[in-house]
């Protein structure tokens, strides 16, 4: 047995860690508290940091249990919402950019209806999302490929 592992203390209360009769030795070397209610305030003095804005928050006990704070990435509804849109405005932005990048290189190669197909799109829809866009110089380009 260490040195180390002999002299070991419950972080949450400072008492010195011993062994519990029917305690595997694995078990025992993991444990970072003496009980079940030094480890309840251990988690429950934890702050953690909000992923969203940085600011540290804490447990709402008795209404939080242990386990889902210990999943809680953000401090409050408002920053996981936050934090929500704002992967989701950079997942269509990089999904807008790709597919004007492919447009822009295959059109004009084929019957738009064709083209719109290789971007996994119908012709309405592509015109649609262009439209979004504000790309109305390649709904022209589309359209003069179709009367032509």
């Amino acid at each position: 047995m260490s040195a180390d592992l002999d002299h070991r203390s419950c972080q949450a209360c400072g008492a010195t860690l011993v062994q519990h009769p029917n305690e595997s030795r694995s078990n025992w070397r993991r444990r970072q508290s003496c009980g079940r209610s030094c480890q309840r305030l251990r988690i429950q003095s934890t702050p953690r940091q909000c992923e969203h804005c940085g600011d540290t928050f804490t447990r709402n006990a008795p209404a939080e249990s242990n386990s889902s704070f210990q999943k809680r990435r953000f401090c409050s509804k408002a920053c996981g919402t936050a934090a929500f849109s704002a992967s989701r405005e950079r997942r269509d932005r990089a999904y807008r950019d790709s597919l004007l990048e492919d447009l822009e290189w295959i059109i004009g190669t084929d019957h738009p209806e064709r083209v719109a197909l290789r971007l996994g799109l119908t012709l309405d829809g592509l015109q649609r999302n262009l439209y979004r866009w504000g790309r109305t110089d390649l709904v022209a380009r589309l359209s003069a490929e179709v009367a032509a």
